[in-house]
């Protein structure tokens, strides 16, 4: 398991020290790019596209990344092994058996991070997820580990959410998606607005 681990970490090394380098690159870009806009010489649509190239890949590796992670919001410390006693609490709280590859504290100690070992038992985990609603006593939430730019819609469609909930709409959000009254909308990145899904 600790050979796991390692490979793991130095994977994620690898993932994170290839993210640096499409930084670095896009810097470069940037600073070519206002070089040449100060001659006069540039192509400024070329050098955007690049740009937005560059942003979408590095988006794209993130996503890989954090594909089997999800983020559990009020579970408190845990000591010792932190993985097992993640498992453990998954399978107590939820009724999910999983194997946590790694788990650690975000955010000080409410909230923990898990990469989880497969996207299926992610899956189960985020079906059973809404047992934590059952729990009067304590308020625990597990959701998907997203990027800053997912993060940043999902906000939205909350705020959105809340804004129909208060017209007395009924309101579900989906990952980048919305149901008002049983009709489906999707975020629609480049117009940055909803979309209805026929």
């Amino acid at each position: 398991m600790r050979e796991e681990i390692k490979t793991l970490r130095k994977e994620l090394a690898a993932m994170r020290e290839e993210n640096g380098e499409l930084r670095k690159e896009l810097v470069t870009v940037r600073e070519e790019m206002r070089r040449r806009e100060e001659k006069g010489q540039v192509e400024k649509a070329d050098w955007t596209k690049r740009m937005k190239m560059i942003e979408e890949k590095m988006e794209q590796r993130e996503k890989k990344e954090r594909k089997n992670n999800v983020i559990i919001t009020g579970i408190g410390a845990k000591s010792g092994n932190i993985e097992r006693g993640m498992e453990e609490w998954l399978g107590r709280e939820i009724g999910v058996k999983v194997n946590v590859k790694e788990a650690f504290k975000i955010n000080k100690d409410k909230m923990m991070l898990a990469k989880i070992e497969s996207w299926e038992q992610k899956k189960n985990i985020l079906l059973n997820k809404s047992k934590l609603k059952e729990k009067e006593d304590e308020r625990m939430y597990i959701d998907d580990d997203l990027t800053k730019e997912e993060r940043e819609i999902q906000k939205k469609l909350r705020e959105l959410a809340r804004e129909e909930r208060n017209k007395g709409k009924r309101v579900k959000i989906g990952y980048r998606k919305i149901q008002i009254n049983g009709e489906w909308f999707r975020w629609d990145e480049r117009e940055e607005k909803l979309k209805k899904i026929f």
